[in-house]
């Protein structure tokens, strides 16, 4: 009864945020909504790799071993998730297409798939690898053919993959000097989006020629939540707390970053065109994750804590209202989000 509450719920919430930005006198146009969120729900014993469509779940993983699913991207009537699941001692990173996995490595080494697009046939996928001696290095796989990154000074990362046209960006970290520095792959060719403070590149953008990165950099006392354009950087945050920028997206000329500022407890943020404004009260305990925005309607996944049970919630916002995706009674969470509108 709880799950069919929260899918009517849901639903309604799609509806009023599509009829408040879409008001005319010729009367409400025939258009659906889909909503798709990918993440992972404890089931007593272990996490189970997920993904929410409009509010209903479908499970990638059937409970054995502990998985993550953490980006998810559609494609007509394909629904794409990458992630990764632990198979002995090490996680395999793999996708799944409609449910069907496909694995990526096998468990003879620790990876993960941390990012998936879709540009036409082919599928992209970035995440690390490590070799059986040494570090994880940044990866990206074309159709499960693997290439290395180059400028790829390990450990290093994949956290976000965007294809625009035939140039694929790639964005994630690597280390130089026993720092994490922010990276920005373009192709064959690496390129820092700072090459002297400590960073991490977590997502990346394409609006018509301009290159969008969100990035956490540390300014020598905290941590702060950036927004490069065309490699020149903003900090989204002046203020003595730690902030981190999450994910980016650009709509209609507007840059929207979603993030975290920690100050005794973790508050979601969103920044608009770089004005920070606050998803959820200042009492709750709430982390963003995801953002996509369509119209004038934005799209937020991440979690929260409850309260009662000290419990992380997966949680949808449209437009500041807040919809949990699962019950309290275990830890579930929310990583990635991708909205379509037919």
């Amino acid at each position: 009864m709880k799950t069919q509450l929260k899918q009517i719920a849901f639903t309604l919430l799609i509806l009023f945020a599509f009829s408040c930005s879409n008001d005319n006198d010729n009367g409400p146009t025939p258009v659906i909504t889909d909503v798709y969120i990918a993440g992972s729900e404890y089931n007593g014993l272990k996490m189970v790799a997920k993904y929410w469509k409009n509010g209903e779940e479908t499970l990638l993983t059937d409970g054995t071993n502990d998985a993550q699913a953490i980006s998810i991207y559609v494609s007509g009537n394909d629904v794409y998730v990458a992630g990764f699941e632990i198979i002995g001692p090490n996680s395999v990173a793999k996708y799944w297409k409609n449910g069907v996995e496909t694995n990526l490595t096998s468990s003879a080494n620790h990876a993960s798939a941390n990012s998936i697009f879709v540009s036409g046939n082919d599928v992209y996928v970035a995440g690390y690898v490590t070799p059986l001696i040494g570090d994880p290095e940044a990866v990206i796989w074309k159709n499960g053919n693997t290439s290395s990154l180059p400028q790829n000074s390990p450990p290093s990362n994949v956290n976000s993959i965007f294809v625009s046209g035939s140039d694929v960006y790639a964005a994630g970290i690597v280390t130089s000097n026993g720092n994490e520095q922010s990276k920005l792959w373009i192709n064959n060719t690496g390129s820092l989006t700072n090459g002297t403070s400590i960073g991490t590149a977590s997502s990346v953008f394409i609006s018509e020629n301009d290159v969008f990165v969100a990035s956490t950099e540390f300014n020598g006392t905290v941590d702060v939540a950036t927004i490069w354009k065309n490699y020149v950087k903003t900090p989204l945050s002046t203020g003595n707390d730690n902030t981190y920028a999450n994910s980016v997206y650009v709509s209609q000329g507007d840059t929207y970053v979603v993030g975290t500022e920690y100050s005794g407890s973790f508050k979601a943020k969103i920044w608009k065109n770089g004005i920070e404004s606050s998803l959820t009260a200042a009492t709750d305990f709430t982390v963003a994750k995801s953002v996509f925005v369509i119209e004038d309607d934005v799209y937020v996944a991440g979690f929260k804590i409850n309260t009662s049970t000290s419990n992380e919630v997966a949680t949808l916002w449209i437009n500041g209202i807040e919809t949990p995706l699962a019950d309290e009674a275990q830890p579930s969470f929310a990583n990635s989000i991708f909205v379509t509108r037919n």
